[in-house]
């Protein structure tokens, strides 16, 4: 009888200990990674209605939307309500996706929706600021408040699948959202080589994608951080894995060469692709202080050189460096009406602005006559 109690002493002992370690593992297998925020943590973004309507890439679904005015009453289509957000990251044969970072944008939705029409209070969509990170069964949450109509944008990035993005409207809805499933695909692969002139590699010159044509990430923010650059290696090959299905280029720059960008080269699922070559001519750099007529120097004055002639370092069959229409400042983005495909340097523009000191630089400069102007507003 003492043995069969000792025995019993030792085994409730035993399920005791077990139950301190593993209760709490449990426990927590229950607490799905929830994202916080205040409507003051929101950043406002401006709607871009290309990205609406685009048809959403990897596994996302299309949304039917039909413009119509706001109503009479904008304090209506901006109430607030408490909502939480959950969902799930899986892969494309369901199986749980974890590390996965999600982030959130949302606007009005329903019949008010698009978040940018109507004017009136609420028309700008929102942005969470910060991503949530999913567990080891892909759950992820958001909880805050949000328009009673809603409409969101996430955004799934992980680093073995390509970047997802997921357009819902979710029309009126309750304390707690079940978004199902988010499916991330693979994608497929894209490689390539950056060469000079004289087809000689080029070593550790930054590539940047573009999505083109109907790519459903053509307007996708954050790019920076969506699609980082990435550089080839010292033979100057380069692959980049991960790609969303669609229609990309590709922007190459090397220090003391020019700027090159690839033709444009549609990416499949699970395929490679294998792009042309991307020619760069030799490139000049330019550096100089802007004063006024007291030789005192000048910050932020805008600098900007444009090429006057065609060049004698544009590559046989190569596309014209890549234009941008924004100043990159200090890098000597290109821009301007001489853009991508004319096959000439003529009416190029690098941009850029000076710094405390009243210094600029610009590189990448094609061997051309150049014309420098200096904008101090």
């Amino acid at each position: 009888m003492q043995k069969h109690t000792l025995t019993l002493l030792v085994g409730t002992l035993l399920l005791l200990t077990a139950g301190a370690v593993l209760l709490p593992q449990w426990l927590a297998d229950d607490e799905t990674p929830i994202g916080r925020w205040k409507t003051t943590d929101e950043v406002e973004v401006a709607d871009d209605s290309a990205v609406m309507d685009a048809s959403v890439a990897s596994g996302g679904e299309a949304v039917d939307r039909t413009e119509i005015a706001m109503g009479a009453d904008p304090a209506a289509a901006e109430e607030r309500v408490e909502v939480v957000l959950r969902g799930r990251v899986v892969d494309k044969f369901t199986a749980p996706v974890p590390g996965a970072s999600v982030w959130l944008d949302f606007s009005r939705g329903g019949p008010n929706g698009r978040g940018g029409q109507g004017g009136g209070p609420g028309a700008r969509q929102r942005r969470v600021p910060d991503p949530v990170r999913t567990d080891e069964q892909g759950r992820f949450a958001f909880q805050g408040q949000t328009f009673r109509n809603l409409r969101i944008v996430l955004q799934v990035a992980h680093d073995k699948y390509a970047l997802g993005q997921f357009d819902k409207d979710l029309g009126a809805v309750g304390t707690e959202v079940d978004l199902g499933d988010l499916v991330l695909q693979t994608g497929g692969q894209a490689r390539g080589r950056v060469t000079d002139l004289d087809g000689n590699g080029i070593a550790n010159a930054e590539l940047r994608l573009s999505p083109e044509n109907g790519n459903p990430l053509r307007f996708v923010r954050d790019r920076e951080r969506l699609l980082p650059p990435f550089v080839t290696d010292v033979n100057g090959f380069y692959l980049r894995p991960h790609l969303p299905a669609g229609d990309w280029s590709l922007t190459a720059t090397a220090k003391r060469h020019t700027e090159g960008r690839s033709s444009t080269f549609a990416v499949e699922e699970d395929l490679v692709v294998d792009v042309d070559d991307i020619r760069l001519g030799p490139g000049y750099e330019l550096a100089g202080i802007v004063r006024n007529v007291r030789e005192q120097p000048l910050a932020k004055v805008e600098v900007v050189v444009r090429s006057m002639g065609r060049g004698n370092n544009a590559a046989p069959g190569n596309a014209a460096p890549a234009s941008s229409a924004g100043a990159r400042g200090g890098r000597g983005g290109p821009g301007g009406p001489g853009g991508p495909g004319n096959g000439m340097f003529g009416g190029l523009e690098h941009r850029t602005t000076t710094d405390e000191q009243g210094r600029f630089f610009l590189e990448h400069l094609p061997g051309v006559a150049l014309r420098l102007t200096a904008d101090a507003n």
